[in-house]
């Protein structure tokens, strides 16, 4: 069974038929008390669960964390719930990731062994093969091909055309440019990684706050709210934050560092796609002049999708 995975934006995503992308909180909890997954002598919250049960304790956790019994667990629920095995998971890292990074994260998928435990199911690992590419190439390929790896713009299959897409993370926003036809090929010299993304809207809302009410921190519940633009309260008063200011601001900086990246280059991008969570956020301060673009349906789970129709690829190739 191929699963495409994609550990990034504070969630955990994957999907097994390229259509349906299942997504749960990357956070986790030790517990006893209804506990969701068990392993051994451990037991754990995780998801949703253990936001609402253990907000204190919860750990979010990414990819830079694998080695974690949190993260492990995490694996082990979603790996657990499967309805089949031998699993063949295709995931990765961000374009920025170095080769390092990569077979880091391959080793450590490589190595989550249970046996994990969820009501009846018992996975018990590892892995039968991991495949690892970059998140926003997988994204690019979401974009130009539906779950059976038939071509959703034919029109931008043509020999030579420049696509690109931009992938707005929690951390960095990566950017591929590729020609896809005759193959597969990254234009390295316009493909970039920027040190912006999602947690910078965050901190910007976090200083606000903070010259507001002091030196209180502003909670990981309250300020997913505010992303999302619903009212949050502090002691039953509501708070006002300059939330599309920040979300404006930060599209800014990313749009700038593309265009000023691309220079007189841009004119050869035949089109640009938007993809990832921050996309969702910050897409529409994005997509204006001069950089034109337009977003992946349910962008979030574009890599997990991606990743999964580039393991159709590779294993009807």
């Amino acid at each position: 069974m191929i699963v495409g995975l994609d550990v990034g934006f504070g969630h955990l995503k994957w999907t097994i038929d390229g259509h349906t992308v299942h997504r749960m909180p990357a956070v986790a909890a030790p517990t006893w008390a209804e506990p969701d997954v068990v392993s051994g002598e451990h037991a754990w919250v995780v998801g949703e669960h253990a936001e609402r049960e253990d907000a204190t304790l919860a750990v979010a956790l990414d990819s830079e964390r694998l080695t974690r019994p949190e993260f492990q667990a995490l694996l082990g629920y979603v790996f657990a719930s499967l309805p089949g095995e031998p699993l063949h998971v295709i995931s990765g890292l961000p374009y920025s990731a170095t080769d390092a990074d990569q077979a880091n994260y391959e080793r450590h998928l490589r190595q989550v062994v249970g046996p994990y435990q969820v009501g009846e199911r018992v996975w018990k690992g590892p892995v039968a093969s991991v495949t690892l590419f970059r998140q926003a190439q997988a994204a690019l390929i979401d974009a130009l091909f539906d779950e059976r790896n038939r071509p959703r713009r034919p029109e931008l299959l043509q020999e030579g055309l420049r696509i690109a897409l931009i992938d707005v993370g929690y951390k960095t926003t990566d950017v591929v440019v590729a020609v896809l036809f005759p193959a597969y090929q990254i234009v390295r010299e316009m493909s970039l990684s920027l040190d912006v993304g999602v947690h910078n809207v965050e901190a910007m809302l976090q200083r606000a706050y903070q010259r507001r009410y002091g030196a209180e921190m502003l909670d990981r519940e309250r300020m997913r709210l505010a992303l999302d633009g619903k009212r949050i309260f502090r002691f039953g008063q509501p708070v006002s934050l300059p939330v599309e200011e920040a979300k404006r601001q930060v599209a800014e900086r990313i749009r700038a560092g593309v265009v000023q990246h691309w220079g007189r280059a841009i004119s050869t991008v035949a089109r640009v796609f938007l993809a990832g969570g921050g996309a969702a956020l910050l897409g529409a301060h994005l997509a204006q002049p001069p950089l034109i673009a337009e977003m992946v349906p349910d962008p979030q789970g574009a890599n997990a999708r991606g990743f999964y129709k580039l393991g159709r690829f590779a294993e009807t190739a």
